[in-house]
C-alpha cells in the first residue's frame, strides 16, 4: 500500500514537473516570437533601402561600407533584428535603433519615406551619406521617441525637426549641399540660414553639435541655446560664423563639460565668469580674434579642466606665478606671444598634446621638458620659434610614445636629434634649422614613420641605406637643400608607400635608384640640382601616379628615345628636364602619350598637391589633421620661382638649356592643358608651329636662344591667357602680331631677331603684300624636316665656301639670275646676300 502511495506521489510530481516545463517552454517560445522583428517594420526597412542606391563615393570615411546590402527576408538572416545597423527592443521586437552612418547611401529623401513608419525609433544615425541636396522631410517629426539624432555630413534641414521632446543628443555638423555639375566631385556648401529659434524647445538636450556649417553670421548672445538649454554637457559651435564678444550668459550652462567655439570671429576678452564652469573639461577658443592680456591661471583654476586651446588669437597669454595643480592632457598656446617656456609645465605628468608653435621662445629647449610626460607625450609642436638647441647632449629624444615632433623653422644647431626607438612615431619635421653632420642610422628604428622632413639644414654625409627600408611606411621623404653626397639608397621595398620624394639641391651622384620602380604610389619626384649622371630614366614612366618629375640641373645626357609600351608617364603634369645635356630631336612620341597634359582640369584650379597627414585620434578626441604641401622650383614667366604649394591644375614642360635640335612637332598642340612651355636655350630650328594656338590655357611661352626662322604665327593671338612670351635671339622675320596679349609684351621678347618689325620694335614694317603676309607655318607631321630658310642658307654657304674660286666667280656673275630663281622656287620674302668673296 505504501509503495502504491509513493507511486501516486511520483506521478503527481512528474505531472507538475512536465506542466512547469511546458509552461516555461511556451513562455520562452512566446518571448522568442515576440523578439522577432515585426513584419511591417521589416518591409518598411527594405523599402527605405530600395529608395537609395549604393555608391562608394557617397561616404567620405575610409571605413565606409554598404550596411544595407545584407538586408533581405528569408534564410538565416530573415529577422531584421539581426541586420547590420539595426537594434531591436529585446522584449517587444520593435526597431529602436538605426545606425547607418557611412553606409554609401546615395539619393533623395522623399516625404513619404517608410523610415517614418518606424514609430518606436529612439536612435537614428544617418551621418556621412549623400542625400543629393534634398531637404530632410517634415516626416521626421513623426519620430517622437527619438533621443539620439545624427545627420552630420548629410544635407539641409528644416526648422520643424526641432520638436523632439525626448531628444538628448543632436549632431548636425559638417553638412553638405552637393550642387556640382560633375557627379564625381563633392562640393561642400554647409548648412545655411539662421539657427532656428525652436532649438530652445529641446529642453532635454545634453549634447549639441552644429559645427562647420555656413550659418548666417550672428552674435553668440543671439543664439537660442545660450543660457536656456541648461542640461547641456557638450556644446560644439566651431566654425559657424559667430562674431562679437563672448556673452557672460553662456556660462550659465554650468553642466557643460565641453565648450568649443573655435574657428569663428569672436573678439574681445574671455569673461572672468568662465570660472562658473565647474564641470568643464574641454575649452576650445582656437582661431578667433580674441585679444588682450590673458592670465593662464584663470583657466587652470578650473579643477576638472583637461584640454585647453587658446591658439591663433590676438592674445598675450601670461604664464608667470601659476599655482594651480591642474593636470592637463592637451594644451594649445600657439601664437600667444609667449617668450619663454611656461614653467608650470614642469609638473604636468599627464600631458599628451602640447603646441607652443608660432611664438617668440628663444634659447635652448630646457632639460626639464625632457622629463615631462616621458611616457604620455603624443604630440609636440615647437615650430616657428627662435630655439637654438637642446639643454642636454644626448641625440636620442626620450619620448617613447611621441607620434608627431615638429621642430621646423627654428635656429636649432648641432647634431640631428633622433626620436626614441618606437613603433609610434609618424611625423618627424625638422626643416629650416641649422643641424649639421650625418643622419644617424638610428632614424631607421622608426618602423611606423610616415613623414620625414629634414630639408633646409646643413646636414651632410652619405644617406643611410636603411632609409629605403622605411619606404613600406614612409609617405613623404624630404631631404632638400642639404649637402648630402654619395648615391641614392637602392633599398626601396616591394611594399613602398612613398608618394613624395624630394632630394633636390644636394651633391648626390650616380644613377636614379632602380628600386624606385617599386614605388607605384609615387606622385612627386624631385632630383634637381645634384650631380646625377645617366641617360633619361624612361623606366620611371611605369609609375602610374607620377605627376611631377624634376631632373633639372644634373648631368643627364643622350637622346630621349621612344617610350616603351607601359612606360609613357600617363599621369605626368609637370616635367622639368632643364639644365642638362639631352640631345637629339624633341621626344614627340612622349608628347603623343602624355594623356594628363591633354586635359584642362577646370575643377582642380583651387586644389593643391599635398599629402593629408593621417588623422591621429587621441583618447580625448583631438586630431592632428595637418596637410603636407609639396613644393617645387620651376621657371615661370622668365623667373625661377619657388612654389611652396603646387596647384593640381598646374601643367608644365621645361626642356630649356639642353642640346635638343630639329623642329617643334605639330603634335605639341594636343597638350591643351599646358600652362608653361619652355624650350629656350637649345638648338631648335624650323618655324614656330601654328598648332601652338591650340594651347588655350598657356600662360608662358619661352622659345628664346634657338635657331627658329620664318614668321611668328599670327594665330598665337588666340592665346588669351598668355602673360609671358619670349622669342628673342632667333632668326625670325616679318611683322610681330598685334593686339590682345601681344600689346603687353616689351622689346626684350623680340631682341636678336634682325628681321622682325612692327611694335613694340622701332623698326616699321613695309606696306607691300609680301612683307605683310606670313607664309604657311605647317611643318611635316612630327618629322625632323629642315625649314626652307635653313635649306636656302645651307645651299648658299656650300656654294660660297665649298666650290672654290671658280664657283665663286660664277655665282657673282650670275647673282641676279640665281636670286630670282631661288625666290621663285622657294617663295621666300627676301634673300640673304651671298657670302662669297665679292659680297658687300
Amino acid at each position: 500500500m505504501r509503495s502504491f502511495f509513493n507511486l501516486v506521489l511520483f506521478f503527481i510530481y512528474l505531472f507538475f514537473v512536465i506542466s512547469f516545463f511546458h509552461l516555461h517552454v511556451t513562455h520562452s517560445s512566446s518571448s522568442l516570437v515576440q523578439r522577432l522583428c515585426h513584419n511591417d517594420e521589416s518591409y518598411a526597412l527594405l523599402q527605405f533601402k530600395d529608395s537609395f542606391i549604393i555608391d562608394r563615393s557617397a561616404s567620405d570615411e575610409s571605413s565606409a561600407y554598404p550596411k544595407v546590402s545584407s538586408w533581405r527576408l528569408g534564410g538565416e538572416n530573415g529577422d531584421c533584428c539581426s541586420w547590420d545597423g539595426i537594434e531591436c527592443d529585446e522584449n517587444t521586437g520593435h526597431v529602436i535603433g538605426l545606425k547607418l552612418n557611412s553606409s554609401c547611401l546615395f539619393g533623395s529623401f522623399n516625404s513619404n519615406s517608410t523610415l517614418f513608419l518606424l514609430s518606436h525609433l529612439q536612435k537614428l544615425d544617418l551621418s556621412d551619406n549623400h542625400f543629393n541636396s534634398s531637404e530632410i522631410p517634415s516626416g521626421f517629426g513623426h519620430l517622437t521617441e527619438l533621443t539620439y539624432l545624427d545627420l552630420s555630413h548629410s544635407g539641409e534641414f528644416p526648422e520643424r525637426i526641432f520638436h523632439f521632446p525626448n531628444l538628448t543628443r543632436l549632431k548636425l555638423a559638417w553638412n553638405k549641399d552637393l550642387r556640382g555639375k560633375l557627379p564625381e566631385f563633392h562640393f561642400c556648401s554647409p548648412l545655411k540660414g539662421f539657427i532656428p529659434s525652436s532649438l530652445e524647445n529641446l529642453t532635454q538636450l545634453k549634447y549639441l553639435d552644429l559645427s562647420n556649417n555656413n550659418f548666417t553670421a550672428r552674435t553668440l548672445s543671439s543664439l537660442p541655446v545660450v543660457g536656456k538649454l541648461t542640461k547641456l554637457t557638450v556644446l560644439e559651435l566651431k566654425a559657424i560664423n559667430l562674431y562679437g564678444e563672448i556673452p557672460s550668459e553662456l556660462f550659465k550652462l554650468t553642466q557643460l563639460q565641453t565648450l568649443d567655439l573655435s574657428s569663428n570671429k569672436l573678439d574681445g576678452l574671455i569673461p572672468s565668469s568662465i570660472s562658473k564652469l565647474k564641470n568643464i573639461e574641454y575649452l576650445g577658443f582656437y582661431g578667433n580674434n580674441l585679444s588682450g592680456p590673458m592670465e593662464l591661471e584663470m583657466f587652470l583654476m578650473l579643477k576638472k579642466l583637461k584640454r585647453l586651446l587658446l591658439s591663433y588669437n590676438n592674445l598675450t597669454v601670461l604664464t608667470s606665478n601659476i599655482s594651480s595643480n591642474a593636470s592637463l592632457e592637451l594644451l594649445g598656446l600657439a601664437s600667444c606671444n609667449l617668450d619663454k617656456f611656461p614653467d608650470f609645465l614642469k609638473n604636468q605628468e599627464s600631458l599628451e598634446w602640447l603646441d607652443l608653435s608660432h611664438n617668440h621662445i628663444s634659447g635652448q629647449i630646457p632639460q626639464w621638458l625632457w622629463n615631462t610626460s616621458v611616457n604620455t607625450l603624443d604630440y609636440l609642436n615647437l615650430s616657428f620659434n627662435s630655439l637654438t638647441g637642446f639643454d642636454r647632449h644626448s641625440v636620442v629624444l626620450p619620448w617613447e610614445h611621441l607620434r608627431t615632433l615638429d621642430l621646423r623653422f627654428n635656429m636649432l644647431e648641432g647634431s640631428l636629434p633622433i626620436p626614441a626607438k618606437s613603433m609610434y612615431t609618424l611625423f618627424y619635421l625638422a626643416s629650416n634649422n641649422k643641424f649639421v653632420g650625418e643622419i644617424s642610422p638610428l632614424i631607421c628604428s622608426q618602423s611606423s614613420l610616415q613623414v620625414l622632413d629634414l630639408s633646409n639644414n646643413n646636414l651632410s654625409g652619405v644617406l643611410p641605406q636603411c632609409l629605403g627600408n622605411l619606404s613600406d611606411s614612409l609617405v613623404v621623404l624630404n631631404l632638400r637643400n642639404n649637402s648630402f653626397h654619395g648615391h641614392i639608397p637602392q633599398t626601396f621595398t616591394d611594399e613602398c608607400q612613398l608618394k613624395s620624394i624630394d632630394i633636390g639641391h644636394n651633391q648626390l651622384h650616380g644613377q636614379v635608384a632602380r628600386s624606385l620602380a617599386n614605388c607605384k604610389m609615387l606622385e612627386f619626384l624631385d632630383f634637381e640640382n645634384n650631380h646625377m649622371y645617366e641617360i633619361f630614366p624612361s623606366w620611371l614612366g611605369n609609375l602610374p601616379e607620377l605627376r611631377v618629375l624634376s631632373l633639372s640641373s644634373n648631368k643627364f645626357h643622350g637622346e630621349i628615345g621612344d617610350p616603351a609600351f607601359g612606360f609613357e608617364f600617363p599621369n605626368i603634369h609637370v616635367i622639368d628636364l632643364s639644365h642638362n645635356s639631352f640631345q637629339g630631336r624633341l621626344p614627340y612620341e612622349y608628347f603623343q602619350s602624355w594623356k594628363a597634359l591633354k586635359v584642362i582640369d577646370v575643377d582642380q584650379q583651387a586644389a593643391y598637391m599635398q599629402e593629408s597627414m593621417v588623422r591621429i585620434a587621441y583618447s580625448f578626441g583631438m586630431y592632428d589633421d595637418a596637410n603636407y604641401h609639396y613644393s617645387l622650383t620651376i621657371n615661370n614667366k622668365g623667373i625661377e620661382r619657388m612654389y611652396s604649394e603646387i596647384s593640381k591644375a598646374l601643367k608644365a614642360i621645361d626642356f630649356s638649356y639642353n642640346n635638343f635640335e630639329g623642329e617643334i612637332p605639330t603634335s605639341i598642340g594636343n597638350l591643351k592643358g599646358l600652362h608653361l612651355l619652355d624650350f629656350s636655350n637649345n638648338n631648335l630650328s624650323g618655324q614656330i608651329p601654328s598648332s601652338l594656338k591650340e594651347l588655350k590655357n598657356l600662360e608662358s611661352l619661352e622659345l628664346s636662344y634657338n635657331k627658329f626662322s620664318g614668321h611668328i604665327p599670327q594665330e598665337l593671338k588666340q592665346l588669351n591667357f598668355l602673360e609671358f612670351f619670349n622669342v628673342s635671339h632667333n632668326h625670325l622675320i616679318g611683322p610681330i602680331p598685334q593686339g590682345v596679349q601681344f600689346d603687353t609684351f616689351q622689346n626684350d621678347s623680340y631682341k636678336g631677331n634682325v628681321g622682325l618689325c612692327g611694335p613694340p620694335l622701332s623698326k616699321p614694317c613695309g606696306n607691300t603684300k609680301t612683307s605683310s603676309k606670313a607664309p604657311s607655318t605647317t611643318v611635316g607631321k612630327d618629322q625632323n624636316v629642315r625649314s626652307q630658310d635653313g635649306f636656302v642658307w645651307k645651299i648658299i654657304v656650300t656654294m660660297g665656301f665649298g666650290s672654290g674660286l671658280v664657283v665663286g666667280v660664277i655665282i657673282e656673275c650670275n647673282k641676279i639670275f640665281i636670286k630670282n630663281w631661288f625666290v621663285k622656287t622657294f617663295r621666300r620674302q627676301h634673300f640673304r646676300k651671298g657670302v662669297c668673296k665679292g659680297r658687300k
